[in-house]
């Protein structure tokens, strides 16, 4: 999934989440690696497994309990090689109606490894702890400061699901879940959407 998002901006849309759900809200950097250490843990987020289904099903748990409107946007893919069922998940704060931005990330992870130096490692699962984790971590600590107190201005949660299943000869595998929500969103209200994608980096850079 390309990485959209300056790092500056990721901070400035973190900040004025903060200041704007409670004066003295925080963003809390254990817990949200402690979320990265969980999903890599459980193990591959490959569409179709356990592994995966089992953190989608935490993914919605934990913007239940932190006051979310979750909606399960549910699709099946074929890049796999067969119908695959795969889960866009949403979580809603703030307004219900009227206008709102959407931040976004995916939870999948990528079933092989095919850019590792090791060629012999090509075909192992990729751990995902920064392609796909890191966002994931990171938006569910967004979920923690508006449930301190609700955004004045709707905000859309997107978990997005099958968006790493590309190859440099399938280009067209990648993004399946961003292009469903994309096709479903109401798009009339949206202000502005975020991709929050691979921001775990010791040393992160992003243009």
């Amino acid at each position: 999934m390309a990485r959209t998002l300056g790092a500056a901006t990721a901070l400035g849309v973190l900040a004025v989440l903060s200041a704007s759900c409670h004066p003295r809200a925080a963003v809390d950097g254990e817990r949200a690696h402690a979320r990265v250490v969980h999903q890599v843990r459980v193990g591959p987020r490959i569409p179709g497994t356990a592994t995966h289904d089992s953190v989608g099903r935490w993914i919605a748990a934990e913007v239940e309990r932190l006051g979310g409107r979750v909606e399960l946007q549910t699709f099946l893919d074929s890049t796999l090689g067969r119908p695959t069922p795969m889960t866009n998940v949403i979580g809603r704060f703030g307004p219900a109606s009227g206008r709102r931005i959407a931040l976004l990330a995916h939870w999948d992870s990528r079933p092989w490894s095919d850019r590792d130096p090791d060629s012999t490692r090509h075909a192992e699962p990729m751990p995902g702890a920064n392609d796909g984790a890191s966002g994931v971590a990171v938006l569910l600590e967004i979920a923690e400061l508006m449930h301190q107190k609700a955004p004045a201005v709707g905000v859309e949660l997107v978990f997005l699901d099958g968006e790493d299943l590309g190859t440099a000869s399938n280009p067209d595998g990648y993004c399946r879940g961003s292009r469903i929500y994309a096709a479903r969103a109401r798009r009339e209200d949206l202000l502005a959407g975020f991709v929050f994608d691979m921001i775990g980096d010791r040393d992160l850079s992003i243009s």
